[in-house]
């Protein structure tokens, strides 16, 4: 399978990308399937999905000339939905040859100029127009960090699409160092990128998230309806915590005041250490 086409190596064709372009395919290393399912699966852990997705583009390689016949396949691929409102899109695969990024196997890109997407639940003209919110909610600094610091395209979907988390860790650092955070930085510090990328790693790996917590970030479905969680932070006889919105937007389910100290300390001390880091010339 042909992969997409590579990104400019210079900075400054780097940021008008940024700027300009979706986030769906920012470079060589990294891609995000968020919009079409990816993680809308009660067992969304990174080994499960790249198997479904591994499996699933071997299958479309196979039968893609005969969609129902490839739909049939794909059917014995999927598992447990977290919310069935949420529409998981069969035609989602890895499309290079490395398994380095996810996107769609009906993409013109990818079949010698003809566009599939027509066959697609949602249809050619919506899956071309489509963009997710962060596209207009996030400013390009705040792209262009995470599109630095992340490398692969599990932990990028997961990252660049909670608007909430990146804003709410670049403004506590901003805040402390008095200006916008300089992405630069981030090719020239590799102590700083590593304590940064720690941070974003949470997303996938955080110790107080529960398994039973089936939520994306900060929102859940009821009833076919977005609803915010909240942290009863009164009940824990606590006062709520200056890194609420980061705790929501990892999913995080504290059982007792102590587990709250617990995540603020770890949130904190990466904090100091970055500011740190980023004051040091």
């Amino acid at each position: 399978m042909r992969s997409w086409g590579t990104q400019a190596e210079t900075i400054a064709s780097h940021e008008a990308e940024v700027k300009g372009s979706p986030l769906c395919q920012p470079d060589e290393c990294k891609s995000c399937g968020a919009c079409c399912g990816l993680y809308n699966y009660q067992d969304n852990s990174r080994v499960v999905l790249t198997e479904r997705l591994r499996r699933g583009t071997e299958c479309f390689a196979a039968f893609h000339s005969n969609p129902d016949r490839y739909r049939h396949e794909a059917a014995a691929l999927e598992g447990p939905k977290l919310y069935e409102t949420i529409y998981n899109c069969e035609f989602l695969g890895f499309i290079d040859e490395g398994h380095k990024r996810v996107g769609c196997l009906l993409h013109p890109q990818l079949n010698k100029g003809t566009d599939l997407r027509g066959i697609s639940f949602y249809g050619a003209d919506l899956c071309r127009q489509h963009l997710c919110p962060s596209h207009e909610k996030l400013t390009a600094i705040e792209k262009e960090v995470v599109i630095r610091l992340l490398d692969d395209w599990y932990l990028y979907g997961l990252c660049i699409t909670d608007i909430d988390l990146i804003k709410s860790y670049l403004f506590n650092i901003q805040n402390a160092v008095g200006e916008e955070f300089n992405p630069a930085w981030l090719d020239t510090k590799p102590t700083l990128k590593k304590f940064m990328k720690e941070f974003f790693s949470w997303k996938e790996q955080w110790p107080f998230r529960r398994k039973e917590a089936f939520r994306f970030g900060k929102y859940y479905f009821l009833e076919e309806e977005y609803h915010i969680a909240h942290i009863d932070y009164r009940g824990l006889g606590l006062d709520p915590s200056p890194y609420d919105a980061i705790f929501l937007s990892f999913a995080s389910e504290f059982r007792d005041k102590t587990e709250v100290s617990a995540a603020e300390e770890m949130v904190r001390k990466n904090i100091e250490r970055v500011i740190a880091l980023y004051l040091t010339g």
